[in-house]
């Protein structure tokens, strides 16, 4: 029997679109991987980035522990000063413990993605940010592989539903027969026995069967709304996520700019000034571990904010693939 209607070439279709959702998929696939592969290269640079802080800040630690002993032996310092800064110090090397390992565990979560290639740094230089990254703008219409795949999919269903109507399309059938007339058995051999063709064609009306195929077609109907629906909840995944991604990108372009233009040149001014005012004894010593702590804790937040901005990009570039913003 002949196929009804356009069935093959409905099938032929359906192939296609199938192989258009798998290559969509794989695409994602590959998006996903990059932003994975920046998202741990950074956090492994920026573990890196705060143990080269805290071996510079060990060494001002040292220094203090020196100093603040030689004027303790001098009568300026109490001893109560030689023991904060002991403490001072090793707390620095607690925390440089405690970094270590972080650092570690962002080096194998790296790793991951290396196949058998072992490092054990990164790179200290950090890609650049786009210009007039405050003015980010958004891409409203989503050209991401994921949608692609949803629309592939939405494609198929309605090839489906195509598929569907063609069952009520009447099906034809040719056959084609070959025999010898043949007379009586005893005159087997004479001119009696002939060749004989016969072709038959035949319809198929789906009489009958209504019920069956409006269920069919019914349920086909189903699977469309379903994958209709599959796309507007990516749809609103996907933009939520951008705008929210946004938002986070544009407030720490804001905050990166005010530690390197304000914060962090205040922090550097008062830790100076009162490591002065210790060795000319007019600040004590607690007021100068609270202040190269603070400024300590001013240059890590900024290495992660320089860290976290570019993270946020990579998430972005994830969901405007190409965008040139």
């Amino acid at each position: 029997m002949l196929p009804r209607g356009d069935s093959n070439g409905i099938q032929k279709r359906q192939l296609t679109l199938k192989k258009e959702a798998m290559d969509a998929a794989e695409a994602n696939r590959k998006l996903s991987v990059q932003r994975d592969v920046r998202l741990a290269w950074l956090d492994v640079w920026y573990w890196q980035q705060a143990l080269v802080a805290l071996k510079a800040d060990r060494n001002l630690y040292e220094s203090l522990v020196t100093v603040t002993a030689s004027m303790y032996s001098q009568g300026r310092k109490r001893q109560q000063d030689v023991y904060n800064a002991k403490v001072a110090l090793s707390r620095l090397d607690d925390q440089t413990l405690s970094f270590s390992a972080s650092h570690a565990e962002s080096l194998a979560r790296l790793g991951r993605w290396l196949g058998e290639t072992t490092i054990t740094q990164v790179g200290s230089d950090l890609p650049d940010l786009p210009e007039a990254r405050h003015e980010l703008a958004i891409n409203a219409s989503f050209d991401h592989p994921m949608v692609h795949e949803a629309e592939r999919v939405i494609d198929q269903a309605e090839q489906g539903v195509a598929l569907a109507r063609e069952r009520f399309k009447p099906q034809f059938g040719v056959e084609l027969a070959y025999g010898r007339e043949q007379g009586d058995m005893a005159m087997m051999g004479s001119d009696d026995n002939r060749d004989k063709y016969s072709l038959m064609v035949m319809m198929d009306l789906p009489l009958f069967t209504a019920n069956r195929q409006d269920r069919q077609l019914l349920a086909s109907q189903y699977r469309k709304e379903a994958a209709l629906s599959v796309r507007q909840d990516l749809l609103r995944q996907l933009t939520g996520q951008l705008n929210a991604e946004v938002a986070r990108y544009r407030g720490l372009s804001q905050r990166l700019d005010h530690y390197a233009n304000n914060l962090l040149p205040d922090v550097e001014s008062q830790s100076q000034a009162a490591l002065n005012a210790y060795q000319s004894d007019a600040q004590d010593f607690n007021s100068v571990i609270q202040s190269y702590r603070t400024l300590l804790d001013t240059r890590l937040a900024f290495k992660r904010l320089q860290a976290d901005i570019r993270q946020s990009l990579a998430r972005i570039d994830y969901l405007m693939p190409g965008s040139s913003y």
